[in-house]
């Protein structure tokens, strides 16, 4: 009932030890040991009861603890230590390409410590506050078998992963990361170590060459990634679970890809992926956090494992629509795009299901074209004067279908059935390519066959929609007929004025690709002429 309680000493007498409180008493006496007895038995209990649990908590760790530090002082002073050396360090890759005075330095800064026989030096799991150098004796590097499941270390639950022996560097990578500690270290007999703080390092590093500077932070990064070789196994499972593209590869293919994948970690803040750039690799974050943003958004988005990027764009070789920069120390599992286009030979039907999915995948990305759709739906002739509402509408009825290299996008054997946008790839028509996010078959409410073919050189998306789709859209907004005219322009100049085809072409001034629609000698209009075809035949078509 009483709070802020303190203690006071009264005097020299066995009964001047009270507690001060903002009781309505004022003080609380507490009895002596001589008086004590003179209390209920009950009372008597309770307070050794308390006075043994103040002990425990409070004095015995303390106690424990400065005995501990006088034993590893005694025997740290007692034992001779081996002094560190320039030439040592120099063995060290972190410290290969540092300067000699700077290597001087650090030797004076080390400070030893001893430890004794299964007595831990760091745990698994805590903040690395600085590199161990083991000059004297052993130590065991030990990995919890179950991390999520205990914090303890017991041979139950740890397994033994190495023996290290002078001189062994531990720790080094966590003290520029200032990641977790990834393992236990035990000493394994009387094992003396020299210690340099995290401070002490990072107060060398901007007095260091950049050469030399990139060198540590290159090696230590080297370094932790064929760690991961030894620690962190891909299985097919995780292909499956990290990439979409891969759910329903066979297993051969997968253990093919896992043959070909290569460990690679990331200092914070790097960027990834950039926007523009055409990656040549798939990674498949195992560990770390990234940040991710999209072109003309401000939204950003933390990423965390499992997770894979750069899959898209590797398929579909196209550039990059988002940035990708790491927000702590990452690892990761990279598969270069030669080694992934190699399925496309190893299995063509595990392509197939791959170019499947991908296509089902990319319907939903269509509309990370929204913010540019006005412009997409405006650079067409035939909707040019079209408002942002209408063109919006319009952009909702297109759909992205994939095409994969060599693959026709359009045939000339075949009647102009649909409006096409290409938004990325490569696509030959007629010898030339076919510009990014410019449209083709516009004149298809006119009936006629394509006058050429367009070839897809690489992985292709495009935009399309239904002649069907088109027309009614058109006939809905009152475009229709302005829209059926101008092609007529186009496909039978003979039939009109200079005025009207001056309009034409200015109409399709902007458009670089080969015509995709015929054009007709005649002075007058004739659909059966080679290159036209009626309506009813090219519903029996």
């Amino acid at each position: 009932k009483n709070s802020h309680f303190s203690y006071k000493n009264g005097g020299m007498g066995p009964n001047n030890h009270v507690l001060c409180g903002e009781s309505p008493e004022g003080l609380l006496s507490v009895p002596s040991s001589r008086t004590l007895q003179l209390y209920p038995a009950a009372f008597c209990t309770a307070l050794n009861n308390v006075a043994l649990v103040l002990l425990r908590f409070f004095l015995l760790p303390k106690v424990m603890l400065f005995i501990k530090r006088l034993r590893r002082k005694s025997l740290t002073e007692n034992l001779p230590t081996p002094r560190m050396t320039t030439e040592i360090l120099k063995r060290q890759k972190l410290f290969a390409s540092w300067p000699a005075n700077l290597l001087e330095e650090v030797i004076n800064m080390l400070k030893p410590f001893t430890f004794y026989p299964r007595e831990y030096i760091i745990h698994e799991g805590e903040p690395g506050t600085g590199i161990l150098f083991l000059i004297q004796g052993q130590v065991e590097v030990l990995k919890r078998k179950n991390p999520g499941a205990s914090k303890k270390l017991g041979k139950d639950n740890t397994v033994s992963q190495a023996i290290l022996n002078p001189v062994a560097v531990i720790g080094e990578f966590t003290a520029l990361t200032r990641d977790k500690r990834r393992a236990s270290i035990r000493a394994v007999g009387n094992s003396t170590l020299l210690f340099l703080s995290n401070a002490d390092l990072a107060s060398f590093l901007p007095r260091l060459p950049s050469a030399a500077k990139e060198s540590s932070v290159s090696t230590i990064l080297q370094e932790r990634a064929k760690g991961m070789l030894a620690t962190q196994q891909f299985t097919n499972t995780n292909l499956r679970e990290y990439c979409p593209l891969l759910k329903s590869a066979p297993e051969d293919v997968l253990n093919h890809l896992r043959t070909k994948l290569e460990p690679m970690s990331f200092y914070k803040d790097v960027p990834i992926l950039t926007p523009g750039t055409r990656p040549d690799k798939i990674y498949f974050l195992v560990t770390g956090k990234c940040e991710q943003s999209f072109e003309n958004t401000t939204d950003k988005t933390i990423i965390n494992p499992p997770f894979t990027f750069g899959h898209t764009e590797v398929f579909l070789n196209r550039n990059c629509s988002e940035a990708v920069k790491t927000v702590a120390t990452c690892d990761t599992w990279i598969l270069w795009k030669s080694d992934f286009d190699n399925i496309r030979f190893i299995s063509p039907l595990a392509w197939s299901r791959i170019t499947e999915i991908a296509t089902e995948q990319n319907a939903a990305q269509r509309d990370k074209f929204i913010s540019i759709a006005p412009h997409l739906i405006r650079s067409i002739p035939t909707t040019a004067g079209l408002s942002t509402k209408r063109c919006l509408r319009l952009f909702n009825k297109f759909e992205m279908k994939l095409y994969n290299p060599l693959q026709l996008v359009v045939s000339a054997s075949q009647i102009a059935d649909r409006l096409l946008i290409l938004v990325s790839g490569r696509v030959l028509i007629a010898g030339k390519a076919w510009r990014i996010y410019e449209a083709i078959g516009f004149t298809c409410i006119h009936n006629h066959r394509w006058p050429h073919a367009a070839v897809a050189q690489t992985i292709v998306e495009c935009l399309e929609i239904s002649v069907e789709d088109y027309t009614d859209f058109l006939k809905l907004t009152g475009n229709y007929g302005s829209a059926k005219q101008l092609c007529k322009w186009l496909m039978f100049p003979g039939c009109y004025g200079a005025a009207e085809l001056l309009r034409g072409r200015d109409a399709t001034s902007h458009l670089q690709a080969p015509l995709m629609y015929p054009v007709s000698s005649r002075q007058h209009v004739n659909q059966l002429e080679t290159g036209f075809v009626s309506m009813t035949n090219r519903v029996k078509t």
